[in-house]
């Protein structure tokens, strides 16, 4: 039976409210890219002025790095990359590798490795930086008001708030507890940077408490972990790559924002990179590397798409993703007289042998090396919009020609390996 458009018993006596509306139009229906908030819970936005609170527990979830599920936990941990959008805007979005419990693989942190040496600049601006999610009672004693969720920075030269945090934390570690806790009192005022303004932390203490909290306040609180956004590897390789990847192919190296390296890889002919069944153990391949094209046999094929392949520049293999790599034309000739070894027999000339020279960064993928490339780079960051110092030392890293394994720059000094058979290189 239709609906008697006129029949206005059937009719709400609500309203809609027009200055919501109006503020998401002036939003642009901003959408949160790292952190949300869940459905009734607010954020908690720190003003000038001081302020005395009480820093309450959550239970971690299957996702955290830092605490095994179901424990107390009074702090979250993560890191963001700031990835310009397909509007130019830049926002942040979580690095799973460095915020997921299993580091899964970060396709930021696979596409600034590629770069770092053709894009100085947009591997600065992919850097990481730390941020932490806290949970507030801004009315301390009351068990009935709803806890607030508060972000926040980790460094700025010795002045962000999880650095200040930190040192007082350090001498009162059960200050979060329901039992035995403390109230915190933060002094924070207006501070100028070049770029702006922001509220800034100068000083916190720790005050005791005459109360206590129930332990089943517990199960009213949300879990920090639910805040964390995870977005999809595809979405994040289309943002990379400025271009909608209807396909999904992985392609993470070309496209408007895309690296001049990463452009090349996804340029190269031959085989597709990461194609079912075209890449498998054993064969030989191509792939970009800091501006070089670089040749090697596949040793091994992780169940994350990343594969291990041996190449004669130095003894350890790249790790490399499946994306990355094109089938060489002549991976099975072994003929001695290939134009290609013969290329090679000048390592002396500045040919291609020389490209090892170019390798003191981490390999592009290398989960344990680009974590420490991340934790060292943690230390510059400036989660209050200073600009952070960039890393001069790799660039300038050359010149130790000493006898350690992980040392590739020594290896341009022996011409006489590939002048024994060039044939076999």
């Amino acid at each position: 039976m239709a609906r008697d458009n006129d029949d206005r018993s059937s009719r709400g006596s609500g309203e809609v409210d027009a200055g919501e509306w109006a503020k998401q139009q002036q939003k642009g229906q901003w959408e949160p890219t790292s952190v949300r908030i869940p459905h009734g819970f607010e954020q908690y936005k720190l003003e000038a002025g001081t302020h005395i609170v009480d820093f309450m527990p959550y239970i971690a979830g299957d996702i955290n790095p830092k605490a095994d599920a179901g424990l107390k936990h009074f702090v979250r941990e993560f890191e963001v990359h700031w990835v310009a959008g397909l509007d130019g805007k830049e926002r942040p979005y979580v690095c799973p590798y460095a915020s997921i419990r299993g580091k899964p693989r970060c396709e930021v942190c696979m596409f600034r490795n590629a770069s770092g040496m053709t894009d100085p600049e947009l591997s600065k601006k992919l850097r990481p930086s730390s941020r932490r999610l806290w949970l507030i009672n801004d009315k301390p004693g009351d068990a009935k008001n709803k806890p607030k969720i508060f972000e926040t920075g980790h460094y700025n030269k010795g002045m962000g708030f999880g650095e200040q945090m930190a040192v007082v934390i350090a001498d009162n570690p059960g200050f979060w507890k329901l039992t035995g806790g403390m109230r915190v009192k933060m002094v924070a005022t207006e501070q100028t940077y070049p770029g702006g303004k922001y509220i800034g932390l100068v000083r916190v203490d720790f005050l005791p408490r005459n109360y206590e909290y129930p332990e089943k306040i517990l199960d009213k609180f949300p879990s920090l972990d639910d805040c964390i956004i995870q977005t999809p590897a595809k979405e994040m390789r289309k943002l990379l790559t400025q271009k909608d990847d209807e396909d999904g192919d992985g392609d993470t190296g070309s496209g408007k924002g895309a690296s001049k390296g990463a452009a090349k890889a996804s340029a190269s002919t031959g085989g597709s990179a990461g194609d079912d069944g075209e890449i498998s153990k054993g064969d030989t391949v191509t792939f970009d590397y800091k501006g070089k094209t670089l040749t090697g046999t596949v040793v091994k094929i992780t169940e994350d798409d990343l594969a291990s392949v041996q190449c004669d520049d130095r003894d350890k293999p790249h790790i490399v993703d499946l994306s990355e790599l094109t089938l060489a034309d002549d991976s099975g000739d072994d003929d001695d007289d290939d134009d290609k070894p013969a290329a090679q027999a000048k390592p002396s000339k500045g040919g291609k042998k020389p490209a090892p020279k170019e390798e003191d960064d981490d390999d592009a993928g290398d989960d344990d090396e680009e974590d420490d490339d991340e934790e060292d780079n943690e230390d510059n960051e400036d989660d209050e919009d200073d600009d952070p110092p960039a890393k001069p030392a790799k660039p300038g890293k050359k010149p130790a020609p000493k006898d350690d394994d992980d040392d590739w720059d020594e290896e341009p000094a022996k011409p006489s390996k590939p002048a024994k058979k060039p044939g076999k290189k």
